[in-house]
């Protein structure tokens, strides 16, 4: 890795996101302008992502910035750090409350998607022809947002652990303010979920197993995009409503810009 002042750093950071969040809208514009279905939406819009992420990733690797072991499955008997009120007590391994979490996070997933939508999901629509195309777009989508969210942020941050992994966390959150569950309550659950994620990635030191449960839940959310009663996801949305939102992602911006500016400070206060 290469040693920098944290000032350098967290210039590194805030143009990565720049770029990350550009690549976040045109993907957002591009899905509410492709009227057909959700499958060719969601290939379409995750076009941009992958493009971004890939320019973005390959251009901080030759940079010497990412951490490339990080890029590694890692090492599943690691240690976890006890967390009590997750009931994650002390010498437990990921291999053993790995599948605790995947159920308990998938069911909670599964549960806050489809009890407030439950009537706009069209179950009739399930057809074994969209089952491969739910697999790649879940898998596509799961690895760009761990390498975007977790492998670069805790690879330019020098900070502690816990600190890596709260800023982590509400990177990834804030976003998912627009996603599905969208509003607060897809940020509060995303912030977490990009919290214990990291938390792997760096006790495991390996993206594996955020992979892996990040896999997971994309599949239930893209599924439930899937077989939507809508032919789009993304929904068209009036002139009021769009200054709205225009206003709510401005204010998550200025929390993102906020957030790593806090960790720039942070880092160079470590130094």
């Amino acid at each position: 890795m290469m040693k920098l002042r944290s000032s350098t750093r967290m210039t590194v950071l805030v143009s990565v996101f720049a770029l990350v969040w550009g690549a976040e809208l045109a993907a957002l514009f591009v899905g509410s302008r492709v009227p057909p279905t959700a499958q060719t939406t969601l290939f379409r819009s995750q076009l941009f992502r992958i493009l971004a992420s890939v320019g973005i990733l390959a251009s901080l690797i030759s940079g010497g910035f990412v951490y490339k072991d990080f890029l590694k499955t890692g090492d599943f008997s690691a240690t976890a750090r006890p967390v009590q009120i997750l009931g994650v007590g002390e010498s437990e391994t990921w291999s053993s409350i790995s599948p605790g979490f995947f159920l308990s996070i998938s069911l909670v997933t599964f549960f806050a998607l489809y009890l407030p939508n439950r009537k706009n999901i069209a179950w009739e629509r399930f057809s074994w022809r969209l089952v491969p195309s739910v697999l790649l777009l879940a898998l596509v989508n799961a690895t760009v947002e761990e390498l975007l969210y977790r492998v670069i942020p805790l690879s330019v941050l020098e900070l502690d652990s816990n600190t890596l992994a709260l800023i982590s966390g509400v990177l990834f959150g804030l976003p998912h303010y627009f996603g599905f569950p969208s509003k607060w309550t897809g940020a509060l659950l995303s912030t977490f979920l990009g919290w214990f994620l990291a938390k792997s990635v760096l006790e495991t030191q390996g993206v594996a197993i955020a992979v892996i449960l990040h896999w997971t839940l994309d599949i239930i959310i893209i599924g439930m995009l899937v077989l939507s009663k809508s032919s789009s996801p993304f929904q068209a949305i009036d002139k009021h409503k769009q200054r709205q939102q225009l206003k709510t992602a401005v204010y998550l911006v200025l929390c993102l810009v906020a957030t790593i500016a806090v960790g720039g400070l942070l880092a160079r206060t470590s130094l």
